[in-house]
């Protein structure tokens, strides 16, 4: 026969005390919850200390623009072998061919290589090209410079796009960094504004208003 079971007697020193439920039991999702927020806050105030939403210590930023990236310039040591391997290995376009120019005119290329080369080049010769997806490439072969600065390869400058030019100029100023020449105009005609500048790492950046392929197709 089965045992019957009795109700538990408080009363009854017989009858053991039920286990009870444990309290974080039932508040497990609870907790888990306010553990998520509290991490999310501390993210968030730790990004915002950094500036990765748009604040630095002097107060918010301009407001985030989507920059594309426009093209690099590298160094070379011989542009008419660098042109043909861009352009027959990596598959670029050739928009404008080899052109020489000098830094110690006031044209558009000519203080541009003056910024770009850190005032250490006297002429150059140039060349621009573009990949598929549109991002553009410049070579330099540096002239007028000391024999280790000829021999130099490598990145010179990083160009991003920016319909803003002079706002993005200020911008890089605000938070520490140097403007290298004044807004350049008419490289390509009137909508083609450009500048350049070095941010607070000592990289030298240069701003354009329209796209690499437009900027450099328009004066091929």
């Amino acid at each position: 026969m089965a045992e019957t079971k009795r109700p538990w007697d408080p009363a009854d020193p017989s009858q053991t005390t039920p286990a009870k439920k444990s309290e974080s039991t039932g508040s497990r999702r609870d907790i888990l919850r306010g553990v998520a927020v509290t991490a999310g806050a501390i993210t968030t105030g730790a990004l915002t200390a950094r500036g990765a939403v748009g604040q630095t210590p002097d107060g918010p930023t301009r407001p985030r623009f989507p920059h594309a990236f426009h093209g690099v310039s590298l160094a070379v040591t011989n542009i008419d072998r660098a042109i043909w391997f861009y352009e027959r290995v990596l598959g670029a376009t050739v928009l404008v061919p080899r052109t020489i120019i000098a830094s110690d005119d006031e044209s558009v290329e000519g203080l541009r290589l003056a910024a770009i080369s850190g005032g250490k080049a006297r002429r150059g010769v140039t060349a621009s090209l573009a990949f598929a997806n549109g991002v553009g490439l410049e070579l330099y072969e540096l002239g007028g410079v000391d024999e280790d600065a000829s021999a130099a390869t490598g990145p010179l400058h990083l160009m991003v796009t920016d319909p803003d030019v002079d706002a993005f100029v200020a911008e890089v100023e605000r938070v520490g960094g140097t403007r290298l020449t004044r807004t350049l105009v008419g490289t390509a005609g009137a909508g083609d504004r450009r500048s350049l500048v070095r941010d607070p790492f000592g990289v030298t950046l240069e701003v354009v208003s329209q796209s690499f392929e437009q900027a450099r197709a328009n004066i091929a």
